[in-house]
């Protein structure tokens, strides 16, 4: 089995790193020479702590530092730190009405398909749970739409001004970005990196490397980045659409560490997951598994199977 998925340049996704380091591997497919910029933001404060990560690839690393460069950005610009302080405080505010609104949408799905008969879809409450699902659908496309526009607008009102502290900033990666051979993204806080990626417009002046993303760094590179643990310490959780991706893949939803935080052995779950967030498919990126995007296939990089999420319930490994 293969997965539709469409991107503009050369991507690979790795699950997390901790147990099975795949990024050579990954680098190696790709055929990369030269140096490799790396991408640790999502450390926050530990960022420079990456010698693992540089010994794993021979020390070929340069590390955008983009943490620290945000910092420097923020103290000497006051403008642009109360834009993105603002950004910040209108997204947590926009989340919130959005989970309030979720919540109950997505407890009568669950009741719904709980009634359902797997031996008549198409019975009386068939129609009424893909209506349900429909207005779930509609709710996460108008949720990310309002952040997309809120970007936008925080996006405009940064270029308007005059931030030299930024552009050197800006000028300095793009000059990186152009002398060295790959794009690695790591792990970490998901909404950190975001920020700070598109902040110094990092993948726009790497539009022509090749990709290797992995944990959250994959979850950074589609069109929406789902956040999701069925479990969490607060209570029964909803997966919910956080903010438009970075767009460099089309049809599929990385999900790291799904066999910690989805519930997998409920058909029910799973069924309601893969459905409301179709035609993009679920990819249990698991350590050790991999996705090649331009064949949209296991890359077979590690010990581990890569896996979906089904319409029918089940977790399908893919063949490569």
């Amino acid at each position: 089995m293969t997965v539709a998925s469409q991107t503009s340049q050369p991507v690979i996704m790795l699950g997390p790193q901790g147990h099975q380091q795949t990024v050579a591997a990954a680098v190696e497919r790709f055929n990369i020479e030269g140096q490799l910029a790396t991408v640790t933001a999502g450390w926050e404060d530990r960022e420079g702590e990456d010698s693992a990560l540089s010994q794993h690839l021979g020390g070929r690393t340069h590390n955008l530092g983009l943490f620290p460069r945000a910092e420097d950005v923020f103290e000497h610009d006051e403008g642009v730190r109360a834009l993105m302080f603002e950004q910040h405080d209108r997204r947590v505010e926009l989340q919130a009405l959005y989970r309030m609104r979720l919540a109950s949408q997505l407890k009568v799905c669950r009741d719904l398909l709980s009634r359902t008969d797997p031996a008549e879809p198409d019975g009386l409450i068939g129609p009424e749970l893909e209506a349900g699902i429909a207005g779930v659908r509609a709710l996460d496309t108008h949720h990310m739409q309002r952040i997309a526009s809120l970007d936008e607008e925080i996006a405009d009102r940064l270029g308007s001004g005059n931030h030299p502290t930024l552009d050197a900033h800006r000028q300095q990666l793009s000059e990186i970005l152009g002398s060295v051979g790959g794009l690695l993204i790591a792990g970490g806080h998901v909404g950190t990196m975001l920020n700070r990626l598109r902040l110094f417009q990092v993948t726009d002046f790497a539009s022509r490397l090749p990709i290797v993303a992995w944990s959250a760094g994959a979850m950074l590179l589609g069109q929406r980045i789902v956040l999701f643990h069925d479990n969490p310490p607060q209570g029964p959780g909803d997966a919910e659409v956080h903010a438009p991706g970075l767009g460099i893949v089309e049809g599929v939803i990385p999900l790291p560490h799904a066999n910690e935080r989805l519930d997998l052995h409920d058909p029910a779950r799973v069924s309601l997951f893969a459905r409301r967030f179709s035609p993009d498919i679920g990819l249990v990126l698991e350590s050790g598994a991999s996705f090649d995007t331009s064949s949209g296939s296991d890359a077979r990089l590690g010990d581990r199977t890569l896996s979906v999420l089904t319409a029918s319930g089940n977790v399908l490994d893919l063949a490569a």
